[in-house]
């Protein structure tokens, strides 16, 4: 079941505002493969040192990101706009603070992320093929050019 796109009744192009059930399951998968889920296990369990305080780690993390989810729902109810965190801070706190935030978001909050998504698969991929340490890099530039390719 496909979610509508936009509309241009009345005048000017508007989205649809709401969120399904497979649009928002995406939207949280995409966010844990996005944040690394693959190579982060290994690092808490080597920091926090027992299996009982890796899982007490994972479940509080798991709480934050509930209650982060939480407020972004309750922004979005009490302001409806487009543009997620640069919407908020722009009409809750300053617009020079949305006008940061969407710089900062272009040039490294985004870029991180997709470094860290492309390291991620790098890895995996060169330690499956039996192919050097050495070649990650290259793997992880081929890999960011083949997905951003339009």
């Amino acid at each position: 079941m496909s979610e509508p796109g936009p509309s241009t009744a009345g005048g000017g192009a508007t989205y649809a505002r709401r969120l399904g059930l497979f649009s928002g399951t995406m939207a949280v998968v995409g966010g844990i493969i996005g944040s690394g889920i693959f190579l982060n296990p290994a690092i808490v369990a080597q920091r926090v040192g027992t299996s009982r305080l890796t899982l007490l780690a994972w479940i509080l993390g798991g709480v934050v990101a509930v209650l982060g989810g939480f407020i972004f729902g309750e922004l979005g109810h009490r302001l409806p706009r487009a543009g997620g965190s640069y919407a908020y801070l722009k009409a809750g706190l300053h617009p020079f603070l949305g006008f940061l935030f969407a710089w900062a978001t272009l040039l490294i909050i985004n870029t991180g992320a997709t470094a860290a998504v492309g390291y991620t698969f790098g890895a995996y991929l060169v330690s499956l093929l039996g192919m050097p340490a050495s070649s990650t890099v290259w793997v992880v530039v081929a890999a960011i050019a083949a997905f951003a390719a339009p």
